[in-house]
């Protein structure tokens, strides 16, 4: 990851860089109140040959690692389709805004991490759907968290769009994470 001075926006200065094993990074979340950016590693290649991708939690004023979120449950890595990260909800204006984290994890569906300590996220929640109607497995592609914390995901392989409610323990969780 590069990190940039863009003060100037017509002449940005490099100003840093952090570098980690991974590859194909696909998203980069900065989350300013914890002096961080999450960062996805997305996952493009099929079946349990495919090498790891992870996310992490990156510093780059002290251009390092932070940490990296727990991965779920390493059974999913034998589905014939991917495994590993795609994105996170973005927090955009107009959208729920918080320190937690909603990721897509294809075949592990969406994993919810709390990152109030970015040295030692943890994951929250996660739901996983069933594969699309002739598919392998399933395939969480996107993900959106509307103002009224409805969690909108899409599966890539034609499972259609789900719209999650979250349950008591989460929604909780996340009135307190509001930004």
């Amino acid at each position: 990851m590069v990190v940039l001075d863009v003060s100037d926006w017509t002449a940005p200065k490099q100003v840093g860089q952090v570098t980690w094993d991974g590859g194909s990074t696909h998203t980069c979340l900065p989350l300013p109140s914890l002096g961080v950016v999450a960062v996805t590693d997305e996952q493009t290649k099929n079946g349990p040959d495919a090498p790891e991708r992870l996310m992490r939690l990156v510093d780059p004023g002290e251009e390092r690692v932070v940490s990296i979120l727990p991965p779920p449950d390493p059974s999913y890595a034998q589905g014939k389709l991917r495994f590993g990260p795609h994105n996170f909800h973005e927090n955009r204006d107009g959208s729920y805004r918080s320190r937690l984290l909603f990721a897509t994890y294809f075949n592990a569906g969406v994993r919810v991490y709390d990152v109030a300590d970015p040295e030692a996220p943890r994951e929250v929640a996660h739901w996983v759907s069933e594969p699309a109607p002739g598919q392998p497995d399933a395939q969480a592609n996107d993900v959106f968290v509307d103002a009224d914390g409805l969690v909108w995901v899409t599966d890539r392989v034609g499972g259609g769009v789900f719209v999650l409610e979250p349950e008591p323990e989460l929604e909780a969780l996340m009135r307190e994470a509001q930004l």
